[in-house]
């Protein structure tokens, strides 16, 4: 048996569905994923062993430098060092810009607001996104004056709260950094602006803190496929390892999805017993949890359950979980190199002849035409 390769994974913003998808790669594929330094990039040792390198920075070049010169293939997932972060797997925010217009569409908007910034390649492409969103949307494009270099963040969110305060309602606002945004939501409130009443606000969804989820008014977020990312990223990798590919160019991998929170008036579960059932299912979508076992991981009864979640969210468990095993399947057919019968598997089906029946009824068409539809 011959010498099992080993990726080195570095980052300084950890990025857990990132590790997932690499991993899952490297399963697949006969390569050990070594992922120790994934949160402290400048802990890697000096000789670390490895045969090619991920690299997920955004300070640290310090790190960046120490990894480049370890002379072995490395693949980049975010492009904080610019024309040096080649070759490159990231996140299409463009295309989450596009999303952000679509689903103001949705909503039944008739004008958005963006903003170009001055911060990183997202602040502008996902502002590119959205203005070109808009247009096919045919929505009214706002566009807000850009942020200043050399000003300090109080009086920079101050002076875009008041900009966005200035518009005239109702509106829809994209901004891909929940973190800021959640300063700007706190300002905008003080001015009287109802939140989603008077301006729905869509963040992209990518920090491993939730800074959207745990927002003042939850935001609705664009879901970047982080876990697509990391497999792709590291089939780049291992294709390099072995010499099959010397690619310089950049994958922007689009998002899976919209997650509806209240800043666009889509209420939150208030009942705790809710709330918890709707994350184990969330983190259950390979295997069946039944009604009696989730009651008794939420410690009510079964018919207690039930009224209250069917009150909570106007639907039965059931279809929440079907929902939920759907999606998991069309993410795993139209990104991960699996079979129809492995995503059955994977996704709590006991035969792919029930998995193509529930997904033609619940989708349309069979898993192979989506398969083949999305690959087109």
């Amino acid at each position: 048996m011959g010498r099992v390769p080993v990726v080195g994974l570095l980052m300084d913003f950890l990025m857990p569905a990132i590790i997932d998808g690499a991993g899952a790669y490297a399963r697949q594929h006969g390569l050990r994923l070594d992922a120790r330094w994934s949160v402290r990039a400048d802990w890697m040792p000096e000789h670390p062993g490895w045969d090619g390198v991920l690299v997920h920075l955004v300070d640290m070049e310090s790190a960046y430098l120490r990894a480049a010169a370890l002379g072995v293939p490395m693949v980049h997932l975010s492009g904080w060092f610019a024309e040096r972060a080649l070759p490159r797997v990231e996140c299409d925010y463009a295309a989450c810009g596009v999303l952000a217009a679509e689903e103001f569409r949705r909503l039944g908007l008739s004008r958005v607001v963006g903003r170009n910034g001055v911060r990183s390649s997202i602040d502008w492409r996902a502002y590119r996104g959205l203005r070109v969103g808009a247009r096919r949307e045919g929505l009214e494009f706002i566009d807000l004056p850009p942020g200043r270099k050399g000003v300090d963040w109080t009086s920079a969110v101050e002076g875009l709260a008041n900009a966005v305060a200035a518009l005239r309602f109702p509106c829809g606002l994209f901004l891909p950094h929940a973190g800021g945004m959640i300063d700007l939501l706190d300002l905008l409130v003080q001015r009287g602006v109802r939140v989603p009443q008077d301006l729905a606000m869509i963040v992209v969804d990518k920090d491993p803190q939730r800074n959207a989820e745990l927002a003042p008014v939850p935001f609705t977020g664009i879901v970047p496929d982080f876990w697509q990312q990391g497999y792709e990223a590291a089939g780049l990798l291992h294709r390099m390892i072995i010499g099959e590919a010397r690619s310089c160019s950049i994958r922007r991998v689009p998002p899976v999805g919209v997650v509806r929170r209240e800043s666009t008036g889509v209420a939150g579960s208030r009942d705790p017993v809710v709330a918890k059932v709707i994350h184990l299912l969330g983190e259950s979508a390979g295997r069946t949890l039944g009604v009696a076992e989730l009651a008794r991981l939420a410690g009510v009864s079964r018919r207690t359950l039930e009224m209250r979640f069917r009150r909570e969210t106007g639907m039965t468990l059931h279809a929440l979980q079907t929902k939920l095993r759907m999606d998991e399947a069309k993410r795993l057919l139209g990104s991960a190199k699996r079979t129809v019968t492995e995503v059955a598997i994977e996704c709590g089906f006991s035969s792919v002849h029930y998995f193509t029946t529930a997904f033609k009824r619940e989708v349309g068409v069979t898993p192979g035409a989506f398969r083949s539809e999305r690959r087109g």
